[in-house]
């Protein structure tokens, strides 16, 4: 199989679909940085002190490092979503909304 047609499959699978691929990989993105970035701040003894320190203090990055490992299950969740997604299912029906017919 080429990248066309790969490309092409990938374009046909995400049609009409644009908008929520992309409001994921944003929520993901910021859940996923901000989350370990807001403890290595409060680890680290506030904004100052964090701000004022030329290295990270242990407890702060193992910390930090606990929380990105905890954070992999949502990589696999967002992973099965765009999955999902591919083979035309809804979003909706993925994240359990009920829908009014």
């Amino acid at each position: 199989m080429s990248l066309s047609s790969l490309r092409h499959e990938a374009r046909k699978a995400l049609k009409g679909k644009w908008g929520s691929a992309v409001l994921l990989m944003l929520v993901y993105a910021l859940v996923t940085m901000v989350v370990p970035f807001g403890v290595e701040v409060v680890f680290s003894g506030g904004w100052k002190a964090w701000l004022d320190q030329e290295t990270v203090p242990a407890s702060a990055s193992i910390v930090s490092m606990f929380v990105s490992f905890a954070l992999i299950p949502l990589s696999v969740v967002l992973y099965w979503v765009f999955f999902a997604m591919s083979l035309f299912v809804s979003l909706r029906y993925l994240l359990f909304i009920k829908t009014e017919n």
